[in-house]
């Protein structure tokens, strides 16, 4: 996948460099060829040939283009068309934007200024289009664009001298001064030129030259405002800020570009009107009268080469209408593509090579081709070759030598003033060859005004290119010191990795836990990269991960202890540590600490991070993954920030980001690192998800691995290019901080289900519900298909279809929420619009008449191949469906699934007669038919998809298995799953627990807690103390309810208040209708028992906790683990979270009756409407085919008639424009996923070689990869003191950081491991069997760089690192 990651990166520079640099030279051309045109007088030679039967056969024609020709008019037209196009993409870009996202509207002053700079632009450029261009010659044109950067200049070196006042340096200044003199001396040089050449408007150079690029003001004043600064220019940084920050950009050009289209026709309206009246022609009134005719054919005057007047008879040829649209077309697709692939490279960070280079050679490139054209244009008598080539005919770039035999070289003093105008200009863009920006950016981030220009496209692209300066980062990584750095602790980006765990297997616990073992090397390399090697990265980040077992306890022998599953995790965390380090390591024996929900294991991994393991005790807080959730993002986002202020809270949780796994998940650090460069990107990002893999074993993991491929690859790809993903799913998800501490987003998240449809929502797919209060507060949702994970998916049918059967009436929910919330939605969401809704909706009904479209389908299947009456196949169709529909109300969930099991086989061999009917009626009646049309189109989508999906092509292979499975899937699975709406299980993972049934007796409650203690008079005496405490227990219970009868509610802890205060506190709503006291319940304001207990009662509660402690922490599996007392303050924060939130739910008898009651109430409802509809759905198209004569469209085609069947017309329709969406979608989704792959990758033939000499900068490149191959553990680490290799230098200040252990078999840490091999480098610098030079890249490329150097620096480094600390420390 690197080979051709990189091979696809070669190609992509050496394609991008040719294609801006062909498209700038070919706009600049074009145009320069239509400004020729437009010229009085203007003469070009003919082709007899072309023009036979009109000129005289041997002699040589010119065809003159005068004042009042229609051949003119259309070419002015043709000029007007060229420029406003860019403005009409500006505009379309503008509407879009205020349309479907949020923005402010500008200050009167900021729109005041923008809109007269823009003005001067455009005034100016279209003055050079219509009044100097066509005046001078075609090659001396291009000259021009050089000299149109003295404001930019001027700017510039005014910028440099305030933003370092007392640094900037005396040459930068004078090479500043110098390049506004080489502007000033070329634009006088031009003017000078032009009046010496007597050239007509000579005297509009200077005007149009300086003023040009005003638009470009603000992208070269790098500064901010200060008290310094003088007063005209603090006016215009605060413009500039205006701009910048209130995101009003978009809302000033959409209303500018209209002005700037209007503008541009009254300019040339003025500059003709004023013409006409010095000439005395009639140009202006001509435009509008003459329109219609220029557009057709018309005569163009020719007259003889040789002799200038002529008495003979005129000769006239006629016009080509064609070449205006073809010039039209060719210079202003070739401007997009320029402008097009300049922000694509800019994007993939290849601007060097792909964007400075072509851009700069652009202008001579033009000058050279359109100087060799004239050439052999003039040479020739007979222009035939070039018109033939070029398809020129009477069309031709303007020259002096128009009517000489040779071309006037350029002369001395032109090519003198356009070196040294190239020369300031390149001084003056310098920022192009140094690109600062992130990669994959966003445009506004890479350009400053979000439009380009058609005059010198490549021009406007350089002195638009943003400028990334020092002073607009809020965070400088390269300035900043390591210990600056790692000690900023709001800007640190942190990662807690939060599974939930119910009844996994060993494999899937083990591969769960290797991906954490995984996240622990790849972060502790990083943090040795930063503290020992002294290498800056923006990518370091820190973990902490948390796996939440639900139900962790069972009751055996009537008391509580830890079950099978939580053992099995104890023993297979070493054999997944054992898997990543490739070797036998000892873990770090954990603690154990008894907690107000149960309990906690805390490991310490040997890259230092800790994993800790809370096992959840479902009778003392409440169980199921939505309340896990709730558990550790209240406790990660709640507790761990509540002595934070506001401002730095606000700044951590922006970078704080909660890892969703589940159990079973199974990923790569990478994939975790493309998602949090997401994050870092996109501010707005509150979740993002990546590609899911099915793994497992047999045909329905087959079938869900074509499922799951085409649901991200069509899918999910549309729902973010066009929307925002609606679900993120919860087993690999990240999550923002900030975006889960808005309020109404975590508050309603913990709302407890009290009526049937939110038994559905909430609990049955709490991920999507998660995402959709996400989506409904205004952040943003996003599909990375580069970040890969694996999870086991259902082998089984019965397994699978427990599983939809929860997935997809909660889809429907959330999707039906979302969808009557869609009009706040549309106006809080920047990225969800009507639009989009609508797409959403039409989904929605694609879903709920996919049975009916199933069984019709079905039954025109069996009445086309087995010739069998329409009666007889809804008899035999709809009968086994009705015979199901039953099942489902009457028997049990086993019974379902078998007879669904059933009839999915038989529905299979239908589907394959509907495929054989399809072909059938495909080869009877031809391609022109809908549904064959339907569904080649479908299955060429699909393969396309696999094909641009390399990697994932075998995804493809159980295509035919998806095919067959169409009835079972879309038919019987959503009656399965409307039919027990009532269910709200989970139903998967079940397993019976080991509870002792027998009536409790106090010996057997002994037995339990002394485990092999059988002395009976042991036994009466702890049976006395638990009889004790149980009276203390009792007492503690009657004085808290005396308390609460008599006392007043207690406020509580101000970690709670206000929707627990650093949760809600964060940021305001972006609801700005939604009223905070609606979502408040008073719940949230006050306890419900009194927590100020006498001391008594706090002696009570110590008691109780250690008879909780001695419960379970006495088993085996715990008896060498290290017992320790959770703090007090995190000990009040559980108990005040579980009794605001997570306490149990008690068992209520009546109520559980009324909501099953109204489940099943709700089951009927939801059924009853899918049937009706479907049923009258079904009726419908039956009763229209029925009379399909009637419904019916005749469509002749030659000979044959095609009858298209209006109601299969309109439903394939309906479907096709959906796949035509999505699979566009696809594309565009596609294409950024390999930009961001292009982005990553790292191709070295373009890089600056290293010499030998400058091994550091080896060691910074590949500092990470250098770190994790010497912190490797392996059994010679752990069973010798050193390896026979390394040779332990005996320094004092090692031995205080490098601490050696006399027992081999103690836990090592990763970062003692690297530097003991680090240090051991002193005596081993020439051991090539230590960083071997094959292995210093990071894909392995041969380096000039020796690998003994390399150990040597690293060896430094260290070195002196150890060496600071220790003085440090003295």
């Amino acid at each position: 996948m690197n080979s051709f990651i990189e091979f696809s990166k070669l190609l992509v520079y050496i394609l991008t460099f040719i294609l801006i640099l062909f498209c700038a030279t070919i706009s600049m051309s074009t145009l320069l060829l239509m400004t020729s045109m437009i010229r009085n007088n203007h003469r070009v030679f003919l082709c007899s040939e072309t023009y036979e039967k009109v000129l005289i056969p041997g002699r040589s024609y010119v065809a003159i283009i005068k004042d009042n020709d229609l051949e003119r008019i259309g070419w002015i037209w043709s000029l007007y068309i060229v420029m406003i196009a860019p403005i009409f993409l500006t505009l379309y870009r503008c509407l879009k934007y205020c349309l479907f996202k949020q923005y402010d509207r500008p200050k009167l002053l900021t729109f005041i200024t923008v809109f007269i700079s823009e003005t001067i632009t455009t005034i100016v450029m279209s003055l050079l289009v219509i009044m100097i261009l066509p005046e001078i010659d075609a090659n001396r044109g291009p000259m021009l664009a050089h000299s149109i950067s003295l404001i930019p200049a001027i700017i510039s070196c005014i910028s440099r001298f305030y933003a370092n006042t007392w640094e900037y340096h005396k040459t930068l200044k004078y090479v500043d001064i110098m390049a506004i003199v080489l502007q000033i001396v070329c634009i006088a040089g031009w003017t000078t030129i032009g009046y010496l050449e007597d050239i007509r408007n000579y005297w509009i150079f200077p005007i149009v030259l300086c003023f040009m690029s005003i638009n470009c003001w603000d992208n070269y004043l790098i500064i901010k405002r200060t008290k310094f600064l003088n007063k005209f220019i603090a006016y215009f940084c605060d413009i500039k800020e205006d701009l910048n920050s209130n995101n009003s950009r978009y809302f000033t050009y959409l209303l500018i570009s209209i002005w700037k289209i209007g503008l541009i026709l009254i300019t040339i309206l003025v500059y003709f009107a004023i013409n006409d009246y010095i000439n005395e022609t009639n140009v202006t009134k001509n435009l509008f009268t003459s329109f219609e005719m220029a557009f057709s054919k018309h005569p163009i005057l020719t007259n003889r080469r040789e002799i200038t007047v002529t008495t003979e008879d005129p000769l006239y040829i006629e016009s080509n209408p064609l070449n205006y649209l073809w010039l039209i077309a060719i210079q202003i697709v070739s401007s997009f593509i320029c402008y097009y692939l300049a922000k694509f490279v800019c994007k993939i960070q290849i601007q060097i090579f792909s964007f400075t280079f072509p851009l700069t050679i652009a202008t001579p490139l033009t000058i050279v081709l359109i100087t060799v054209l004239c050439r052999l244009h003039l040479r020739y008598t007979d222009s035939c070759g070039l018109i033939h080539t070029f398809k020129l005919d009477y069309i031709f770039w303007h020259t002096t030598a128009d009517l000489n035999d040779e071309l006037t070289v350029l002369s001395y003093v032109e090519s003198v003033v356009w070196f040294l105008s190239l020369l300031s200009q390149m001084w003056t863009t310098l920022h192009i060859w140094y690109p600062k920006s992130e990669r994959m950016a966003k445009v506004e981030n890479l350009f400053t005004r979000p439009e380009y220009s058609c005059c010198f496209v490549d021009q406007s692209l350089v002195l638009n290119r943003r400028i990334v300066s020092e002073f607009n980062s809020d965070l400088d990584i390269k300035k900043m010191s390591v210990e600056e750095l790692v000690k900023s602790n709001e800007e640190t980006i942190r990662i807690y990795m939060c599974a939930t765990m119910w009844h996994e297997s060993s494999d899937e616990m083990i591969q769960m836990l290797k991906s954490v073992f995984r996240m622990d090397v790849d972060q502790s390399a990083r943090k040795q990269a930063m503290k020992w090697l002294n290498v800056k990265s923006a990518d370091y980040y820190e973990i902490q991960t948390h796996i939440l077992f639900d139900d962790a306890f069972e009751t055996r022998n009537s008391c509580r202890e830890v079950n099978s599953f939580v053992k099995q995790f104890i023993e297979v965390i070493g054999v997944a540590a054992n898997h990543v380090h490739e070797c036998q390591i000892p873990l770090k024996l954990p603690n154990v600490i008894t907690t107000p929900y149960g309990g906690q294991l805390i490991w310490i991994l040997p890259g230092h991070n800790k994993l800790y393991v809370h096992l959840k005790d479902k009778d003392l807080i409440r169980h199921k993954k939505r309340w896990s959730q709730v558990m550790y993002m209240y406790y990660l986002l709640g507790f761990y920030t509540k002595d934070m202020d506001e401002e730095k809270r606000d700044k951590m949780a922006a970078n704080t980001f909660i890892l969703a796994l589940d159990g079973d998940i199974n990923f790569r650090p990478k994939a975790v690192r493309l998602l949090v460069d997401l994050m870092i990107k996109h501010k707005n990002l509150g979740a993002a998800c990546g590609r899911i893999h099915p793994i497992g074993s047999g045909p329905m993991v087959w079938y869900q691995k074509f499922e799951y491929a085409i649901g991200h690859w069509l899918q999910k790809a549309s729902e973010h290019v066009f929307g925002c993903v609606l679900c993120s799913p919860g087993c690999f998800s990240l999550f923002r901080g900030k975006a889960l501490m808005s309020p109404n987003v975590m508050h309603k998240y913990t709302t407890k289900a009290s009526e049937a449809i939110q038994y559905v929502q909430y609990d049955q797919g709490e991920d999507r519900w998660l995402c959709t209060l996400l989506l409904q507060q205004g952040w943003r949702i996003e599909y990375c298909a580069a970040s890969d994970s694996y999870t086991h998916a259902p082998e089984g049918f019965g397994e699978f279809y427990t599983q939809r059967r929860r997935w997809a009436p909660s889809t429907l929910f959330n999707i039906w929420d979302l969808l009557q919330e869609s009009k706040n939605t549309v106006q809080v969401n920047d990225n969800i619009s009507m639009l989009y809704i609508i797409y959403q909706f039409a989904l929605m009904i694609g879903t709920v008449f996919s049975p009916g479209t199933i069984f019709l389908m079905i039954v025109g299947a069996m009445n086309t191949t087995l010739s069998l009456s329409s009666d007889l196949c809804l008899l035999i169709s709809g009968g086994p469906i009705l015979v199901f529909i039953f099942v489902c109300f009457l028997c049990k969930s086993d019974t379902q699934i078998q007879v669904s099991l059933v009839l999915s086989i038989a529905y299979a061999l239908l589907m394959l007669a509907v495929m054989v009917s399809t072909v059938i009626e495909i080869i009877e009646e031809g391609l022109w038919q809908p549904s064959a049309l339907f569904f080649i189109s479908m299955c060429l989508s699909f393969l396309i998809a696999a094909l641009i999906h390399p990697t994932e092509i075998m995804c493809f292979l159980p295509f035919l298995l998806y095919m067959l499975s169409i009835p079972s899937m879309y038919l019987l699975l959503t009656i399965y799953s409307m039919t027990n709406l009532h269910v709200v299980s989970w139903g998967t993972r079940e397993v019976v627990s080991a509870s002792d049934n027998d009536k409790p007796n106090n010996s057997k409650f002994i037995s339990c807690m002394c485990c092999s203690n059988t002395d009976p008079n042991e036994d009466k005496e702890m049976l006395k103390e638990i009889t004790e405490m149980k009276d203390h227990l009792n007492d503690m219970k009657t004085i808290i309810q005396t308390n609460d009868r008599f006392s007043s509610h207690t406020t509580i802890n101000p970690l709670f208040n206000d929707n627990l205060n650093p949760l809600q506190r964060l940021s305001s709503s972006r609801l700005s209708d939604i009223d905070e006291d609606e979502v408040m319940t008073t719940d949230d304001l006050t306890l419900r028992h009194n927590r100020t207990f006498s001391g008594d009662i706090s002696d009570i509660s110590k008691d109780r906790n250690v008879f909780i402690k001695t419960i379970w922490t006495q088993d085996k599996c715990f008896e060498k683990f290290i017992q320790q007392e959770l703090d007090a303050e995190e000990q009040e924060f559980w108990r005040q979270l579980i009794d605001l939130y997570l306490k149990p739910l008690e068992k209520n008898s009546v109520h559980e009756k009324k909501v099953e009651f109204e489940l099943k109430e709700l089951r009927m409802k939801i059924a009853s409407a899918f049937g009706l509809l479907n049923s009258l759905f079904i009726l419908l198209v039956l009763l229209l085919q029925m009379h399909k004569n009637v419904f019916e469209w005749k469509i002749n085609i030659g000979n044959n008639v095609i009858r298209i069947d209006v109601i299969g017309f309109s439903l394939v329709i309906f479907f096709g424009i959906i796949l035509v969406i999505q699979f566009m979608g696809m594309l565009l989704h596609r294409f950024n996923t390999f930009s961001l792959l292009l982005s990553v990758s790292e191709f070295n033939v373009f890089k600056r070689k290293n010499d030998g000499e400058n091994a550091q900068q080896v060691v910074s490149e590949n500092a990470v990869n250098i770190v994790k191959q010497l912190q490797k553990l392996n059994s010679n680490d752990i069973n010798k003191d050193t390896k026979k290799t390394l040779k332990r230098p005996n320094r004092p200040e090692t031995q205080r950081i490098v601490r050696k252990s006399d027992n081999k078999a103690e836990f090592v840490e990763l970062e003692q491991a690297f530097l003991n091999r680090c240090l051991g480098l002193k005596d081993n610098f020439d051991n090539e069997d230590i960083l071997p030079e094959s292995r210093l890249s990071r894909r392995g490329k041969n380096l000039t760089v020796r690998g003994r150097d390399v150990r040597k620096s690293v060896y430094e480094s260290v070195r002196k690192t150890i060496t600071r600390e220790y003085s440090a420390h003295c």
